[in-house]
């Protein structure tokens, strides 16, 4: 098929299928977007008052991650470019690469919550293009109808109000989506490229799927234009989104010796360690029947801003846009942005909203909106058939528009209860974050030493508010931590106790049992001591209805884990291995599986216990599980091997393992604690003629009880004998 588009024709001709009257003058299409920009203002100061209103009459963001981006701002402006803390190492917590140099210029003379009025007016104005881009799009490849119902339903959509007064960058980046194909109709019909092109490299600027996505879209152009024969040099501006969209990976490459950045690797499903494939595969695809049923099917009335079987409508949209020749190209590309993006953020979880999906909100409207004024189209010669008399040309133009805004209509008021919902809820979200991390934020500034180190897992709010020095557990800005909130809290605290003297945190200020696993026992334990903490009522957005401050009592962790105490006291250990540090795990060739569902990727613990008489206390990181573990060790060939492991087991509790030696099945280890239930070590002697290497593969299972007794790994040993 050779790829068409007509570029002579006037820019606001129209399909004949869709319809629509056209003045002479083209005075409709300035009073339609005078009326959409209206529109946008009041919706904008709406939906910001009832924001205002929510957190008692402050300002106040509906997002923790909004005061990351203030943060890496406020940074880049005091000459710290990337660095979280001053003195860090460079680090790519924030979410867009573009936004914090966007936001920069605010800090250059506003500090505190004022920076988040820049912040909003910059969303506001990227709403509003994001609105009347739409509309010149939509008007120029559908006609005047799909254009008002586009740009009219993109102002109905609740979660995308709600986005665009985030202070996050979500908001350009749909704006700038829309910008780019509103460039790229323009360019190929003007043959003009430099507005593609820089439109094109915002998106990939702003953020990491947009680069995916734009390059895709951009090099694809290149080679339907040098298959009908029409590609110059002119054409290879449309390379700078894909190079210069490399910027951002090359900087990380170099601060952090990662190519991937530390936002993806500590948010995506796909980063957890130990998960089978077929589990996150299984994850992705709940959060797409989630996605699918709830929002596109309009299935969460209140929350979804699409009709009941809005996908429906839309599909049936994509099919007349691509029945016509004309655009056919130009909508393949929408249409492949769209599920383009939705994939990728189907790697992420589905929270505050779906927000990773809102940026392709204008795609599915674009599309619902051709499909209705199709139906239209359609419907209105068959009920002129009925008629004894053939109405005049001029009645038909009027039946039309009242048809179609009866259809309209008809789509609008079943979307006000979410248009209506977002605005409340976007009260609700800011109460959230203002009575639970500025409150607190507030709380730790007066009652906790300026020179405090505080582990956090919202790292928002508490750095930019307090000022104090945080460590990130969830791994976004404090880059030791990358992906261990994933693999639990004995994975955190590895890390976190391996930090120089002045980081190393004296606090954790964490959502329990929600950011981090296992935090009771360690609070029984006495590792963690509860200081204050704060709770929300019914909360929408925050990980959870209470953050509470711990102070962290290192004299707990004084002894050394690394040698044993009880069994080789003093002899040099072939090897080692940490069950619960991912470093040491990883150049262990450790691999871990449950046989429980629910355990399938045990999360790590953190345990604190005395020697017994020793009255040594030692805390130690390890993995409960209730199936197998597997792990590479040193080895010399011929010789016996002796594997030793710390233990706590109970008071006179039992347990056995099933020892497997490079696949082969070598015998039972049975333990007993006949003592207290402090720290032990146990011993088993694999017999020399398993051990036919320097490398030997080792693999520990358990009995499988379903309710029944898990076993739990903290560290081995291995001597050759």
């Amino acid at each position: 098929m050779t790829a068409h588009l007509d570029l002579a024709r006037s820019q606001h001709a129209v399909e004949p299928e869709v319809g629509a009257e056209v003045d002479s003058d083209n005075s409709f299409e300035r009073r339609d977007m005078l009326w959409l920009a209206a529109a946008t203002l009041v919706v904008t100061v709406v939906t910001f008052l009832f924001g205002i209103w929510g957190s008692g009459g402050h300002l106040a963001p509906p997002l923790d991650d909004t005061f990351i981006h203030f943060q890496y701002a406020r940074q880049l402006a005091n000459g710290h470019p990337f660095q979280y803390n001053t003195g860090d190492a460079l680090s790519s917590g924030d979410s867009s690469f573009l936004f914090p140099f966007l936001l920069a210029p605010a800090f250059a003379f506003l500090d505190g919550l004022k920076p988040l009025l820049y912040a909003d007016l910059l969303n506001f104005v990227a709403h509003l293009a994001a609105v009347l881009l739409l509309y010149k799009l939509a008007l120029q490849v559908a006609g005047r109808p799909v254009a008002l119902f586009s740009a009219g339903f993109l102002l109905l959509d609740g979660r995308l109000n709600w986005t665009f007064l985030t202070g996050m960058e979500t908001g350009a980046y749909t704006a700038a989506l829309v910008a780019f194909f509103w460039a790229w109709l323009h360019g190929m019909r003007l043959g003009r490229f430099g507005w593609l092109a820089a439109t094109g490299v915002l998106t990939a600027l702003l953020r990491p799927e947009g680069h995916i996505l734009i390059s895709v879209v951009c090099l694809a152009t290149i080679g339907w234009l040098w298959r009908s024969r029409r590609l110059s040099m002119r054409h290879m501006l449309l390379l700078a989104p894909v190079v210069v969209g490399l910027l951002p990976y090359a900087v990380n490459l170099a601060a952090t010796g990662y190519w991937q950045f530390n936002t993806a690797a500590s948010k995506s499903i796909w980063y957890i360690p130990y998960m089978p494939l077929q589990e996150k595969l299984s994850l992705s695809t709940g959060y797409f029947m989630l996605i699918m049923k709830d929002v596109y099917l309009g299935m969460e009335v209140g929350r979804s801003p699409f009709p009941l079987l809005g996908i429906v409508l839309a599909a049936l949209g994509v099919g007349v846009a691509l029945a016509k020749t004309r655009y056919r190209f130009l909508h393949s590309l929408i249409i492949f942005t769209f599920t383009g993006g939705v994939g990728l953020a189907l790697l992420l979880p589905p929270t505050h909203f779906y927000r990773y999906y809102h940026p392709y909100d204008w795609i599915v409207w674009l599309y619902i909106s051709t499909g209705v004024a199709a139906l239209v189209n359609f419907a209105l010669p068959i009920v002129y058939a009925q008629r004894e008399r053939p109405l005049a040309q001029e009645l038909k133009l009027k039946v039309r528009k009242r048809a179609l805004v009866v259809a309209a209509i008809a789509l609008a008021i079943p979307s006000l209860p979410q248009f209506i919902g977002f605005i409340f809820a976007f009260g609700d979200s800011t109460r959230d974050i203002y009575y639970q991390q500025m409150a607190f934020s507030q709380w730790l500034t007066s009652n906790i030493p300026p020179d405090a180190s505080i582990a956090v897992n919202d790292v928002g709010a508490h750095k930019y508010l307090t000022k104090r020095y945080t460590v990130d557990v969830v791994g976004l800005t404090t880059n030791s931590l990358r992906g261990a909130a994933f693999s639990g809290w004995g994975t955190i605290y590895d890390a976190i106790s391996r930090l120089p003297g002045k980081e190393r945190p004296d606090y954790l200020l964490i959502h329990p049992d929600i950011a981090v696993n296992n935090v009771n026992e360690s609070v029984s334990q006495q590792f963690l001591t509860p200081l204050y903490s704060v709770t929300v009522r019914n909360p929408i957005i925050t990980a959870g209805p209470t953050e509470e401050l711990y102070k962290i009592n290192w004299d707990y962790a004084l002894a050394d884990p690394s040698p044993t105490y009880l069994l080789h006291v003093g002899e040099k250990p072939l090897d080692t291995l940490n069950v619960g540090d991912l470093i040491d795990e990883g150049q262990h060739s450790y691999k871990i599986a449950a046989e429980q569902p629910s355990l399938s990727e045990p999360k790590s613990i953190v345990t604190t216990s005395s020697y017994g008489k020793k009255q040594l206390a030692l805390t130690e990181s390890g993995r409960i599980h209730t199936g197998w573990e597997e792990f590479t060790v040193k080895s010399v060939q011929g010789k016996s091997l002796a594997l030793v492991s710390r233990a706590r087991l109970s008071s006179n509790a039992s347990q056995s393992l099933a020892v497997s030696v490079n696949g082969k099945q070598v015998g039972a280890w049975t333990t007993q604690n006949v003592g207290d239930a402090s720290w032990q070590e146990y011993e088993y002697i694999i017999p020399a003629q398993f051990i036919t290497g320097d490398l030997t593969t080792l693999r520990l299972t358990t009995g499988f009880d379903p309710g029944g007794a898990t076993s739990t790994s903290y560290r081995y040993w291995v001597y050759a004998r």
